[in-house]
């Protein structure tokens, strides 16, 4: 590529040295980055030109110009320098648009630049443009080639549940078939879950790490781990058991409940509310606040819930036009004395519910349909449009199925189980934060009018 806009005398013009080099790229050592400096380097020294500045984008597709930093600050740089070096038209752009859009910019500051290991090109004409364009094209077509490679080939080991990466989630390590298996730190993370799913607190998580394992771990590290309650249970894009299970699935819905209502001690006065997040207003649907108050000044405090979205405009429906309240003790009293007869009406309620739908079609059945229709495919056994014909009858059949399911039936037995073994001595026995993980385990909510009734949703 000749040197286009040259704005003063060789010996004076001032060249940039742009080299690139992405991930699957490191391991061939022609596309290093130190390979490709040397040769730019000998290059500028056999032609008198002086350096301006080396630019290195390390590690990044050539797929646009925005995620390639170091050439972004090249183009900052244009008012300064003369010629762009670079090995190969690959190491400047994989994209036609982009690649023309470059050509622009150096073209407006008259900014000659060149491929060194390559056939000179002038995009001046109206031939060395199409050259030019030609094998960025080519460029580009190899780039989305290899895209769609990598993209197969991780496919196939998540198929096969092989590592995509070198470094996982604490709580696990590789072993010698580059699979997934339990490190050392595994019983440190079931016990970081296990105690928050008691407590309801990261401080007692941070607690139990201290005293146990001799870790002081600020609470915004511990909500880190938490919020990768789903990789515990070792789910990975969509792929169950990628990772060997830490918590149960059980587990983890009690987590991200538990972060999504923010359940966490009352700092301030250190109160643990027993139903905090659980009681809901019947008019307006807000959760009930928990707070302390007195019948009289000289009285005991007692713990009461309250909605706090009273308004004067009765025009606002969404508004309370009431602030009621109800206390602690009515709703734990309630519950004890109610709680197993209000699970059965709602377990017949679900029931009659159910009998009123079609059958369901065992829903593993056709996912394993599917499932064995793909490796059919991949195996080349049946061509693609009958792969496309029964992939999509077997799909819509799950869908119709899907629709019919209940989520609520999958929990009652859990909860029938959790019932058949309350009785309350025990219950007396647990502390203000177990009996909140108690009730947590069992009620969806308790929505609460202004006559202090009560209705039970489970979960």
């Amino acid at each position: 590529m000749p040197l286009l806009y040259q704005k003063k005398d060789v010996m004076c013009m001032k060249c940039a040295l742009y080299a690139r080099i992405s991930v699957e790229e490191r391991n061939i050592p022609k596309y290093s980055i130190a390979a490709q400096l040397e040769r730019l380097e000998q290059y500028a020294k056999d032609n008198n030109l002086t350096i301006y500045d080396r630019y290195i984008d390390n590690g990044i597709s050539a797929a646009t110009i925005n995620k390639r930093k170091d050439l972004v600050r090249l183009i900052n740089d244009l008012d300064n320098i003369d010629i762009v070096l670079f090995t190969q038209l690959d190491r400047f752009s994989r994209n036609v648009l982009d690649a023309n859009s470059l050509i622009k910019k150096f073209a407006d500051k008259k900014v000659s630049f060149k491929a060194i290991d390559e056939d000179d090109v002038d995009t001046s004409t109206a031939d060395g443009k199409f050259i030019f364009d030609l094998k960025v094209s080519l460029a580009e077509r190899e780039r989305k080639k290899t895209s769609e490679r990598i993209k197969r080939v991780n496919e196939f080991k998540l198929k096969e549940k092989k590592a995509l990466f070198g470094v996982g989630p604490t709580g696990y390590k590789l072993n010698e078939k580059k699979q997934w298996i339990l490190s050392e730190d595994a019983p440190r993370i079931f016990d970081m879950f296990d105690v928050y799913v008691k407590t309801g607190s990261r401080n007692e998580v941070r607690k139990m790490l201290l005293e146990k394992y001799n870790i002081d771990m600020e609470p915004t590290v511990i909500s880190h781990y938490l919020s990768k309650a789903r990789i515990y249970t070792g789910l990975y894009k969509g792929i169950q058991d990628y990772y060997p299970r830490i918590i149960s699935d059980e587990v983890a819905e009690t987590t991200e409940r538990f972060r999504k209502n923010n359940i966490v001690r009352n700092r301030s006065k250190g109160t643990v509310y027993i139903f905090r997040g659980l009681l809901r207003c019947k008019y307006c649907g807000h959760i009930m606040t928990g707070g302390n108050a007195k019948s009289r000044p000289t009285a005991p405090t007692y713990i009461i819930y309250r909605c706090n979205r009273k308004s004067n405009n009765t025009n606002v429906k969404t508004y309370c036009t009431t602030m009621h309240q109800v206390r602690e003790k009515h709703v734990e009293h309630f519950l004890i004395n109610n709680i197993i007869d209000e699970f059965n009406k709602y377990v017949v309620s679900v029931n009659n519910a159910e009998s009123k739908k079609d059958p369901i079609v065992d829903v593993n059945k056709i996912k394993n349909k599917i499932s064995r229709l793909q490796e059919l495919y991949i195996n080349g056994l049946i061509e693609m449009d009958s792969y496309k014909e029964q992939y999509e009858t077997l799909n819509n059949e799950l869908i119709n199925t899907t629709k019919q399911e209940s989520p609520k039936l999958g929990n009652l037995s859990k909860i029938s189980d959790i019932l058949n073994k309350f009785t309350l001595e025990t219950y007396n026995k647990l502390d203000r934060m177990q009996k909140r993980y108690f009730w947590q385990s069992l009620i969806d909510y308790i929505e609460v009018d202004k006559d202090k009734n009560l209705k039970i949703y489970f979960k």
